[in-house]
């Protein structure tokens, strides 16, 4: 979720940035006046309207979602049941250059389909070229980093989010993986 707690982590991608926002953000404050006042365009898409500002989009299905300076997936794509598919339409509407936030649920349960490993992301994003700038293990004010690696297994109190912040290099397409231990 976009956040108190999650906003430090990405504040510095939200500067005069297109920004598309998988889910409505649950903060504090009006994240429209929020983007607005930090010189940002915006768009929001979901499967249903909440707040009435959303566009209908299942991320289930394959969706041209355009092309964005930063996609911010604060905890979406775990409520998909095809999350791959999800992150695939996610990653796919970064540009070159563009950054995603991705923050699922570590240790919630029963909060989405999903409880995302650190793995899925470093590899995804590492088989398909891209740079990972951030990931860790948030709960409360405290922030483990971890490498993505099988090598890295921790314990981590329940509450927790992961955070991850990846930048796309190319434009190249992108393709689905198998956990590097099984390639």
């Amino acid at each position: 979720m976009l956040s108190r707690q999650s906003l430090p982590v990405v504040r510095h991608l939200l500067q005069d940035a297109s920004v598309l926002c998988l889910g409505h953000p649950d903060m504090d404050m009006d994240v429209h006046v929020y983007l607005d006042s930090r010189g940002c365009t915006f768009k929001c898409i979901d499967v249903y309207q909440h707040n009435g500002c959303e566009e209908v989009v299942n991320l289930n299905d394959a969706a041209d979602l355009g092309q964005w300076d930063v996609v911010l997936d604060h905890g979406t794509i775990e409520h998909c049941f095809n999350v791959s598919q999800a992150l695939l339409n996610a990653a796919s509407a970064v540009k070159p250059g563009g950054h995603i936030f991705h923050s699922p649920p570590l240790t919630v349960i029963n909060h989405g389909y999903y409880q995302i490993s650190p793995c899925l992301f470093a590899e995804f994003y590492k088989a398909n070229g891209w740079e990972i700038q951030h990931l860790a293990a948030h709960y409360g004010d405290k922030s483990v980093p971890v490498d993505g690696s099988l090598a890295c297994r921790a314990t981590v109190p329940l509450g927790s989010w992961l955070y991850c912040i990846a930048k796309r290099l190319t434009d190249a397409p992108l393709r689905a993986t198998f956990q590097e231990k099984y390639s």
